[in-house]
C-alpha cells in the first residue's frame, strides 16, 4: 500500500484520473479534490454546479462532468480551475440523471451522453445550455461509445445506431441510421 487518504470532507466518491502528478476524485459531498499522488494530502479542492461530480477527462487534461441537469468543465492541469459551468435548460425533452462517466467528448468539444433511461444527448459548445436529444433512449438502452470520428450506440435487440460522419454500409440485418455531429 503507498498511502491511505486521509479525511476528505464529504467522502471519496469517484476516481476522475491523475493529472500532474495529483490523484482527481469527485467527493459525496460535490467537491472535486486533488490528493498528491506521492503522499494522499488533499492539495486541491473545487466545488461544481453538480452533487455528485463525475465525469470523462479529455487529452488536454480537462475534467467534463456532467450529471444530466447541467455540464462543468475544469482544467486539471490549472489547479482545478472552472472554465464553463452550465445549466440547461429545462424542457418536455430534457435529460434526467446522468452518469458523468458515460460521456463522449467530440473532437470539436461537443459532449455526448446517456441519461439514466437510456436517451442519448449531445451539447454543442455555441448553446451549452440546450442538450439535443439524438436518440430516444428506453429499456433497451445497451451502451455506446466513439470510433473513427462517429458515436455508436447499441439498443439490446441489438439496433446499432451511427452518429457521425457518413460510412458505408452493410445491409446484414442491421439498421444504421445517420446525424451530423
Amino acid at each position: 500500500m503507498r498511502w491511505r487518504s486521509k479525511s476528505v470532507v464529504g467522502g471519496l466518491g469517484t476516481f476522475l484520473g491523475v493529472v500532474d502528478g495529483a490523484l482527481w476524485v469527485g467527493t459525496r459531498s460535490g467537491t472535486v479534490v486533488a490528493l498528491d499522488v506521492a503522499s494522499g494530502e488533499p492539495v486541491a479542492e473545487v466545488r461544481l454546479r453538480t452533487r455528485y461530480p463525475d465525469g470523462v477527462l479529455d487529452e488536454s487534461g480537462r475534467l467534463h462532468a456532467c450529471d444530466g441537469f447541467g455540464y462543468d468543465i475544469v482544467d486539471l492541469h490549472d489547479g482545478g480551475r472552472v472554465v464553463a459551468a452550465q445549466t440547461f435548460t429545462r424542457t418536455a425533452e430534457s435529460p434526467s440523471l446522468a452518469m458523468g462517466r458515460l460521456a463522449i467528448i467530440a473532437a470539436d468539444d461537443r459532449l455526448v451522453f446517456a441519461d439514466e433511461r437510456g436517451a442519448v444527448f449531445v451539447v454543442h459548445p455555441a448553446e451549452p445550455t440546450r442538450p439535443e436529444r439524438l436518440f430516444a433512449g428506453g429499456q433497451h438502452f445497451a451502451g455506446m461509445g466513439s470510433s473513427q470520428g462517429r458515436v455508436w450506440v447499441l439498443d439490446q435487440s441489438g439496433v446499432l445506431r451511427a452518429f457521425g460522419k457518413l460510412i458505408e454500409r452493410s445491409d446484414r440485418g442491421m439498421r444504421t441510421f445517420f446525424k451530423n455531429l
